[in-house]
């Protein structure tokens, strides 16, 4: 199910910018925003 979504709805530009300003506020960013092709790497999602 977490998979499809991932399909289903990938990073979206406020999503994009919104993981922008969290990195620049706490020094962090979502990786499956920036490479959302990493969630083809884990076998059990």
């Amino acid at each position: 199910m977490l998979r499809e979504w991932h399909e289903n709805f990938p990073p979206t530009e406020a999503d994009i910018e919104r993981n922008q300003q969290v990195a620049d506020y706490q020094g962090s960013r979502n990786l499956f925003v920036d490479f959302p092709e990493l969630a083809d790497r884990i076998s059990d999602f």
